[in-house]
């Protein structure tokens, strides 16, 4: 009877602690593992809404810039004080990657010169998207850029910039070999600047890091569509202004 009683109420053997642990042990390096996945995944998300946040951010900016397009013109400016460096000029030049145009002042009311300039190079993040902007006395803000531009990669042909006439209508067709630039002796390419009344951006975005499920990398594109007054003076030296 005595010796029932003493193994009714035995603790457990060494054997079955060991178990016990190597199960244990399973267990948690399958938690662990799974935690850990899910802050990789977390971080990796995060790194990607940054990025394409970073691009919003790049088209907005872009949008500012456009709608500045031809502003300050000789309508918004006393005639005593007009000189080529306060009144901007409208757009300069347009093809399917790259813009140039005049317009919005800097802090001593010079008017700023911007040029959006696509880098089709695969170094560093890019094929990119870059920003430059100086002021018409010639001094420089820097330059930023939206990375990992995709518009033309892989087989890919999406403009970046197309361009409207008649109220957003009617689009305005070129060669891509000979962009559209102001010449005041080339009276059809300045009168066609001139008409330009709205620009839609679209960017096509890659993340540089790929999904920790899918192993591919996430693309965006963003698509914006602003309306321009390009107040220009590219007609014969008249003022034309679209809004």
């Amino acid at each position: 009877m005595t010796s029932k009683k003493a193994r009714a109420q035995a603790g457990f053997t060494l054997l079955e602690l060991l178990i016990a642990m190597v199960l244990a042990a399973i267990v948690m390096a399958g938690v662990y593992e799974q935690i850990q996945t899910a802050n990789q995944r977390s971080a990796n998300e995060q790194k990607h809404l940054d990025l394409f946040q970073e691009a919003r951010e790049f088209i907005d900016q872009m949008s500012r810039d456009l709608r500045q397009i031809g502003y300050p013109n000789p309508r918004n400016i006393d005639t005593d004080s007009i000189s080529p460096s306060t009144v901007a000029l409208g757009l300069v030049n347009i093809d399917d990657r790259d813009i140039s145009f005049e317009g919005g002042l800097d802090n001593d009311n010079n008017v700023l010169s911007t040029q959006y300039t696509y880098d089709s190079s695969t170094t560093g993040n890019c094929p990119c998207l870059k920003r430059s902007q100086q002021s018409k006395n010639g001094t420089s803000s820097g330059q930023v850029e939206v990375q990992n531009v995709q518009n033309y990669i892989g087989g890919n042909n999406i403009p970046i910039f197309r361009y409207y006439t008649q109220g957003g209508t009617a689009e305005v067709t070129y060669s891509t070999t000979s962009p559209l630039t102001y010449d005041t002796a080339n009276g059809t390419n300045a009168a066609l600047l001139a008409a330009i009344d709205t620009i839609r951006i679209e960017l096509v975005v890659e993340s540089p890091y790929a999904d920790l499920k899918t192993g591919m990398k996430p693309i965006v594109t963003l698509v914006s569509t602003v309306k321009v007054t390009n107040c220009s003076q590219s007609t014969s030296g008249t003022l034309s202004c679209q809004n």
